[in-house]
């Protein structure tokens, strides 16, 4: 499975595992009266099933890909801005030198 296919299908994922949790929480509080909550349970075994069907079909066969996908383009970006960043604050610092170097001279000229 490729890492973007990978990542995919663990989106997909969490919306269920979020559905499950949500009723999962709403069996436990007595929002579900006794009649239905045989039926929620019954569904919340099938999502813990999917769901565990899921992670199975998603494990890596070696560690590398167990990486997310979006690791490496995300580090690269965040370098990049890094750099930009740097690069502008250090102008802004050599314009602020050069400014006040000139308004010093100016100063002493007068």
């Amino acid at each position: 499975m490729t890492p973007a296919a990978r990542a995919k299908k663990i989106r997909e994922m969490a919306d269920s595992v979020s559905v499950r949790n949500h009723l999962f929480t709403m069996v436990n509080t007595g929002r579900i009266d006794k009649g239905q909550r045989a039926r929620a349970l019954k569904f919340l075994d099938y999502i813990d099933g999917e769901v565990l069907k899921t992670c199975l079909e998603i494990l890596p066969d070696d560690t590398k890909a167990a990486e997310p996908a979006h690791n490496s383009d995300f580090v690269q970006a965040r370098e990049k801005k890094q750099a930009e960043r740097a690069a502008t604050t250090k102008k802004s610092e050599e314009a602020a030198k050069k400014e006040k170097h000139s308004k010093g001279v100016f100063s002493r000229a007068q």
